[in-house]
């Protein structure tokens, strides 16, 4: 169902969307904006993003790029509001995914984790002059950085090379330092020769990985699902049975909200994951262990899963809205 083409920003507090800001058609103007539990889609005008390459979103914060000015900025879709960082002028080749040590700029720490075979990360915070190179020391000559990276409470998590562990990084100040050289990255209850997708939120305070087990590489269906939290106090993984009530919603953006503050479904997961056919919303309920699925309206199989990002502002995680539970089961 779709709405009329350049039509005003929707209603982000009476549900969770999902934006897709970087078009794969040159031609297209506007940015599509889905909502996943009703099949309406509208295309939005938004001055702000037009002509700038969207490099990740957190929320309803947006981390954007001109490739020929070198301006990067984040843009708030909700106020329209902009706050300017340093321009990037690193390779983005040698860049591999970004991070905010908080969610609500302009108190944040901007983090980009290198490429693959690479040792350093590149960060700012609003109201530098510009980026500052950390070089990482490991401690062994063949460990890297393989280009993920996930932040939380003024903290960075970056996954190496070297036997599925990560480090931690502090990000509190306008300085970083290593804080922890050795983390588990992946609980190591993963079933032999099972195709797995891991993703990491936080959720009211607490640092959570979700494991979705998978038909095939491509996403071709989600069989099952596992959950841990970060114990902090020692690094290291426990498996639980529920997310404290919260719903988490999931993909190359991973966003939590509280299901009583939102009027959310309790305990319950959505994710999107390409596959085939497009990009699919999952839904999993954590309380019976049920799987359903559908696929994403305005996504065809020619764009990009990871420039598809749930939009969702603190305005809904903290106002209460109609029960997804109703929505989903139409």
């Amino acid at each position: 169902m779709a709405c009329p083409e350049h039509s005003s920003v929707p209603d982000f507090d009476s549900s969770p969307w999902v934006i897709s800001a970087n078009k794969t058609n040159t031609e297209e103007k506007g940015t599509t904006f889905i909502n996943p539990f009703d099949g309406c889609f509208v295309q939005a005008s938004l001055p702000i993003l037009e002509g700038k390459q969207c490099l990740k979103c957190f929320g309803d914060w947006l981390l954007m790029f001109d490739e020929g000015t070198r301006e990067c900025f984040l843009a708030n879709i909700t106020s329209q509001s902009k706050i300017s960082l340093p321009a990037l002028l690193h390779p983005q080749d040698s860049l591999g995914s970004c991070a905010l040590s908080n969610p609500t700029p302009p108190d944040c720490t901007v983090m980009f984790v290198c490429s693959l075979g690479e040792r350093f990360v590149l960060y700012c915070r609003p109201g530098d002059k510009e980026w500052t190179k950390y070089v990482v020391d490991f401690q062994n000559d063949h460990e890297t950085f393989v280009g993920t990276i996930f932040g939380s409470r003024g903290k960075m998590y970056l996954n190496t090379s070297w036997n599925g562990e990560c480090i931690v990084i502090n990000a509190t100040s306008s300085g970083a330092f290593v804080e922890e050289m050795r983390m588990a990255l992946d609980p190591d209850t993963r079933p032999l020769f099972h195709t797995c997708a891991s993703f990491w939120v936080e959720s009211n305070g607490d640092i959570f990985l979700v494991r979705f087990y998978l038909h095939s590489y491509q996403g071709l269906g989600v069989t099952n699902i596992d959950v841990h939290r970060l114990d902090t106090s020692k690094y290291v993984w426990r498996r639980v049975e529920n997310i404290g009530g919260a719903t988490f919603f999931l993909g190359a953006n991973c966003v939590a909200v509280s299901s009583l503050a939102a009027g959310t479904q309790a305990d319950c997961i959505y994710l999107l994951l390409w596959g085939c056919d497009g990009v699919r919303l999952y839904s999993v309920r954590l309380d019976d262990r049920t799987i359903s699925s559908s696929l994403l309206p305005a996504c065809t199989n020619q764009l990009s899963w990871s420039d598809v990002y749930w939009a969702i502002p603190q305005s809904f995680r903290q106002r209460p809205t109609k029960s997804l539970d109703v929505i989903s089961r139409k």
